[in-house]
């Protein structure tokens, strides 16, 4: 008996020993069975960033029927309420995401745009500047708040808030036009201009200088800088659109 022990206990020494040179392949596991909760949170963002506020609804509504509490999914909740324009119940869910995400600046940058959609402008200017102090590599942030200062007037606090949208996303047109209208706000014509050239083309360049022409109330230089950006470009249909109704079109941040 004790010889057939140890011969037992040879075999599975030499079987462990082979297994080890030669192992068998484990496959992973898929990812639904790893993060399955990450997943459903990364099905919610498809939707709110494919402009489908509907179907973010629908999918959010199914997993607090699965007993699902996640803070995340009050943030998500809000910014698809607010798509759908409804401002109040928008409200309560960031809100609320604020409350229950503690340091976390996205409810904060939700709300700043809420209360810029709805015009409660220096309701947003709080918003956004607490998300710029909990994330200051925030630059979408920055560039909100940029704006919301401009619209009240405070052009060169606007400036630097913009600058530090354009320091931290070098590479995105709308920071860098929304930096050249504050350069313009302020009184920094020269450097409006070369801000605006190194974004798009002369006629671009010479429109978009009308339109900061237009905002400081100098219509006569604004209706010149958009007749010299037809004469480069004559299908600028910005700048035609400008010159027939004396006055830019609408634009946002």
């Amino acid at each position: 008996m004790i010889r057939r022990l140890a011969i037992v206990g040879w075999c599975s020494s030499a079987l462990g020993t082979a297994w080890a040179r030669s192992p068998v392949p484990v496959e992973e596991p898929p990812p639904w069975q790893l993060r399955p909760m990450d997943l459903k949170l990364d099905l919610v963002r498809t939707f709110l960033a494919s402009n489908d506020p509907e179907r973010a609804l629908d999918f959010i509504a199914a997993l607090r029927r699965e007993g699902l509490d996640d803070p995340t999914l009050d943030l998500y909740q809000g910014i698809a309420l607010r798509d759908r324009g409804m401002s109040h119940e928008a409200e309560g869910m960031l809100q609320s995401a604020a409350k229950r995400m503690g340091r976390d600046a996205r409810p904060h940058a939700e709300l700043c745009v809420l209360y810029a959609d709805t015009g409660a402008v220096a309701d947003a200017v709080e918003a956004c500047t607490r998300a710029t102090r909990i994330a200051p590599d925030d630059a979408r942030a920055w560039n909100n708040l940029g704006f919301l200062l401009l619209a009240q007037g405070q052009a060169e606090a606007a400036v630097e808030a913009n600058e530090r949208a354009l320091d931290i996303d070098s590479g995105n047109p709308r920071f860098r036009n929304n930096l050249a209208f504050a350069l313009a706000a302020a009184g920094r014509w020269d450097d409006a201009e070369r801000t605006f050239r190194a974004n798009g083309s002369e006629a671009d360049t010479w429109y978009n200088l009308g339109v900061a022409r237009s905002r400081a109330l100098e219509p006569e230089r604004a209706a010149e800088l958009w007749q010299r950006a037809l004469i480069l470009d004559p299908n600028h249909a910005d700048a035609r659109a400008a010159l027939e109704t004396r006055s830019p079109p609408s634009t946002g941040d």
